[in-house]
């Protein structure tokens, strides 16, 4: 099992952001991953995982109460755990 905390900053003008997070050590195989998003505002974000593999997954943050970008610093708090 892993857990951690992703910055992911502002999205710079998109209303999207893909980031790659890689874990500390490896899986032996792609673990399932939960995560959540957290800013200090009250905008809502969607948040989603794929490229899951042993070594780190993609994570997606994309706003889901306006169509527009974001300015404030988002983090991605997630754990992986071995299935």
């Amino acid at each position: 099992m892993a857990a951690d905390v992703a910055p992911i900053g502002g999205s710079g003008g998109a209303n999207y952001v893909v980031k790659w997070v890689a874990f500390d050590e490896p899986f032996d195989e792609p673990p399932i991953i939960i995560c959540t998003a957290r800013d200090s505002y009250t905008d809502s974000f969607n948040v989603t995982t794929k490229h899951v593999q042993t070594t780190g997954f993609d994570v997606i943050v994309r706003r889901q109460d306006s169509a527009t970008s974001w300015g404030a610093f988002i983090e991605v708090h997630w754990l992986a755990i071995q299935p």
